[in-house]
């Protein structure tokens, strides 16, 4: 595996200070894989910013190496992001010849954790919009798309997309409206996102044609996350940018560190988790009270006593941290709301 690093030329001093005390106990073991033979300097730009927010990742050129990371390769990271960038021409992330990836299905059924960024890799394997997709293919199932209906610029009258804005419920918490360096970006992508798969990011700006359009969708099992950006997120303007990045990274490790803490501690169990409106808890104490709190740390439920069943119906989709107080003290785990 070739592995570059690049020293950071960015200044964050905004996003850092946000951002430091977070990011100085990061445990995310993190592959970039660089998937672009632009000649922009994309891949790089988000690489750095990256590391300039103090996390760790390795970089695989994918373009110097004629192929996309191995299985053997991946599977010693918590999160892969794959960025595309504008370049939908031969991905990689398509095995180079527009054919499902078998290292990529397999890292993913096996328990990763995927942040595809980028333009035009599906238009690199399909073509112009619309498509649908079913059960059995890699994009509904691993992606989270039912279908592929537009492209800005191509089916906007040749506007492109002004910004692109988080939907009220979006499942990742502190997102903000992202806008871009050079004015509207084309080629964004628009899709219908798979039943219970929920947007994250849409199409946005006032009058536009493609107003609403989904265009980041997150994918979440029980065995594996997709975060799915139709866009090139090395375009925005870096504060956009570096935002972006703190709150996405954040999310992932919440989501690292709930798995790691649901699997060390074994005497206490949620079930069915993931769940869709309640849940039960096994466990060999008496149970004093419950406290449920969502990525960032809010606490969004409380439970006085003991139950048979917890309702989080009303839970917005993420992944959630569940506390409970036992009479021998607190323990905790993560819960994944569908």
């Amino acid at each position: 595996m070739k592995i570059k690093k690049f020293t950071s030329t960015i200044l964050l001093s905004v996003f850092l200070s946000l951002f430091t005390s977070f990011c100085s106990f990061a445990q995310l073991s993190i592959l970039f894989v660089d998937d672009t033979d632009d000649n922009f300097q994309n891949a790089e730009t988000f690489y750095e910013a990256i590391e300039a927010l103090e996390y760790t990742a390795e970089y695989f050129d994918a373009v110097a190496e004629g192929a996309g990371p191995s299985l053997s390769e991946m599977e010693n990271y918590d999160l892969i992001i794959w960025h595309t960038s504008t370049d939908g021409v031969g991905l990689h992330l398509w095995e180079g010849q527009d054919e499902d990836n078998a290292d990529l299905t397999a890292y993913l059924e096996t328990g990763g954790n995927l942040w595809l960024v980028g333009l035009d890799f599906l238009f690199d394997r399909y073509g112009a919009p619309t498509v649908s997709f079913s059960e059995g293919d890699f994009v509904f199932d691993f992606l989270g798309i039912a279908s592929y209906d537009s492209q800005s610029y191509g089916d906007d009258g040749n506007l492109g997309v002004p910004l692109v804005s988080p939907l009220p419920d979006a499942p990742i918490p502190g997102l903000a409206d992202i806008s871009w360096n050079l004015g509207p970006l084309w080629w964004v992508d628009g899709v219908t996102p798979s039943p219970g798969t929920p947007a994250v990011y849409k199409m946005d700006g006032e009058e536009y044609p493609l107003i609403d359009e989904a265009c980041a969708i997150l994918k979440q099992e029980a065995e594996f996350s997709a975060l799915v950006y139709l866009f090139d997120l090395a375009l925005a303007i870096p504060s956009d940018m570096d935002g972006n990045i703190g709150s996405v990274l954040e999310y992932f490790e919440n989501l690292v560190l709930g798995t790691d803490e649901r699997e060390i501690d074994e005497r206490i169990i949620l079930y069915p988790n993931p769940v869709r409106s309640y849940f039960r808890i096994k466990t060999e104490k008496r149970i004093n009270s419950m406290t449920i709190l969502d990525a960032s740390g809010r606490i969004v439920a409380q439970y006085e006593g003991e139950y048979d069943k917890y309702p989080v119906f009303d839970l917005k989709h993420g992944v959630y941290t569940v506390k409970v107080l036992e009479e021998s003290g607190y323990r905790q785990c993560r819960l994944v709301k569908l």
